[in-house]
């Protein structure tokens, strides 16, 4: 990866403090995937940006660095936040979740990309039933990590079909 990133779309994933006036934040990126940064100053009184260290929120952010851990030198908002409350707010943890164990750091994933953004607007749209929308990117997620089981060959007492 380039040692100097600006404006590519991104989701905070999770955020945790780092010393007096920092966070570390995971955030799931339309072109790079999983990266870490660290947002220097961000949990400062007189921070700007203080209000975007937000799940679900569409954000356009920047940093530059070599390491595993890059420097964060912007964020933006890029569009509404997501309103998720009660069990959709559980659910959209989940899917974040799902992201951050499952993803290998650094590895573009555009396509996965648009369907957690979907399937966060879904949970939204429709609170009450979360489940087709979780089922759905969760086999979004297997697939493009190439663990999709075949289940042309499978029965519903778990037995594979050609034995």
């Amino acid at each position: 990866m380039s040692d100097s990133v600006a404006h590519t779309a991104a989701y905070l994933l999770h955020y945790r403090d780092y010393g007096t006036n920092d966070y570390i934040v995971d955030f799931f990126t339309l072109e790079f995937g999983l990266v870490t940064t660290l947002a220097r100053g961000a949990r400062g009184s007189k921070s700007r940006t203080r209000t975007l260290y937000q799940p679900f929120r569409p954000l356009l952010v920047s940093w530059f660095g070599e390491r595993e851990l890059r420097i964060l030198n912007g964020i933006e908002d890029s569009g509404r936040a997501i309103a998720l409350a009660d069990q959709a707010l559980s659910c959209g943890y989940y899917l974040s979740e799902l992201v951050m164990r499952l993803l290998a750091k650094e590895q573009g994933m555009p396509e996965l990309f648009a369907h957690y953004a979907m399937a966060l607007t879904r949970l939204e749209a429709n609170p009450e039933t979360p489940e087709l929308v979780l089922r759905e990117f969760e086999l979004l997620l297997l697939d493009a990590l190439g663990l999709l089981p075949d289940f042309a060959h499978c029965t519903t007492d778990g037995t594979n079909v050609s034995e």
